[in-house]
């Protein structure tokens, strides 16, 4: 390398050192020192090598998050033996002509309320269900109506915070709408997730827990519907990223969140299984810390309400399986108490 293309490395790194905020700079592994560190960016960076992942704290020495050997980091759901994927070649899939799918004329999309994205895949209405296109369709991977199924595409950034322990950002500027990351884990029955709740509170008592029901879509001829008729336990399912999961395991709560989840389903005939995706409800800035309302619809003045407010279908999880911990989302109008699963 010539004295004059040194010394123009060297004034660049100067002026990166000067006026980019060190939360920005992005770590490369050859000038990453910590080797927990770099083992654990390898170990994180799988889904999006173009939307890379990185690792901050300027709270305390930690270099990165406690995650244990056996953890899998994974790019889509993991289904646990007892749970059956759908197969994909029962999925019905539109005809569009051409392969261009067209707002109000295509089969996949909302009927009355057409494509639920606008351009750039924006989501325009605040729905709790999303219908894409599938493998089925006539149109291809471009189609307007292909969003979740892409991945992740924004750049994220696991943080050290003051009182929550680590959390999420991102280092760029999020549009209100945009789809951020979907919360992916081991797939397993509600039934299975109960019990696995049990274990984990006798194990690891006031830690974190990373199940996550879902509130599914029935269609019965001989049930009407309604919040008393709910499936049985055996024919729900709840995602656990205790063992297998990516980053969204680290979205912290807050009482005024800045991310919703939504129920992103790849075939109009398949309503038991979907992609908990985690969208944008305002325009969030850089650096902005990325959060959601772990009991979406809870009721701080409802203490003898019976039902918090629960994910996607609103349908929500018993009273007697939550507890109050102290939140320190802080919120303008943080509820002061936040109820987590036991």
């Amino acid at each position: 390398m010539s004295v004059a293309k040194k010394s123009l490395f060297q004034l660049q790194d100067l002026i990166l050192t000067i006026y980019i905020p060190p939360q920005l700079r992005l770590v490369k592994d050859g000038k990453d020192d910590n080797p927990e560190r770099k083992t654990f960016l390898k170990r994180v960076n799988i889904d999006n090598p173009h939307a890379p992942i990185t690792v901050y704290n300027d709270v305390d020495d930690e270099p990165c998050p406690p995650i244990k050997k056996h953890f899998k980091f994974v790019g889509s759901l993991y289904y646990h033996p007892t749970v059956v994927p759908p197969d994909p070649s029962l999925y019905v899939g539109c005809s569009c002509p051409g392969g261009v799918c067209v707002e109000n004329e295509c089969e996949c999309a909302v009927p009355g309320q057409g494509f639920s994205y606008l351009e750039g895949g924006i989501l325009q209405y605040s729905g709790d269900e999303v219908y894409e296109c599938n493998d089925n369709c006539a149109c291809g991977s471009n189609c307007p109506n292909r969003v979740v199924q892409r991945g992740r595409q924004v750049r994220l950034q696991i943080f050290k915070t003051a009182k929550k322990g680590w959390g999420l950002r991102s280092p760029e500027f999020i549009q209100a709408g945009q789809f951020v990351i979907a919360y992916y884990g081991e797939l397993i029955t509600l039934a299975s997730a109960e019990d696995r709740s049990f274990v984990y509170e006798n194990l690891s008592r006031g830690s974190m827990s990373y199940v996550m029901d879902l509130d599914f879509f029935f269609d019965s001829e001989d049930d009407e519907g309604g919040a008393d008729s709910l499936p049985p336990p055996e024919k729900k399912h709840s995602i656990d990223a205790t063992t297998y999961g990516n980053v969204a395991r680290f979205a912290n709560h807050s009482c005024d969140p800045n991310l919703v989840i939504v129920s992103v389903f790849k075939s109009k005939n398949v309503t038991n299984l979907y992609d908990a995706a985690f969208f944008a409800v305002k325009d969030i800035e850089p650096l902005t810390e990325l959060t959601f309302d772990y009991i979406a619809g809870n009721s701080m003045e409802d203490e003898e309400g019976g039902r918090a407010g629960g994910g996607a279908g609103g349908e929500g999880v018993s009273r007697s399986a939550l507890q109050l911990q102290e939140c320190f989302c802080g919120a303008e109008r943080c509820r002061g108490k936040v109820w987590l699963k036991k």
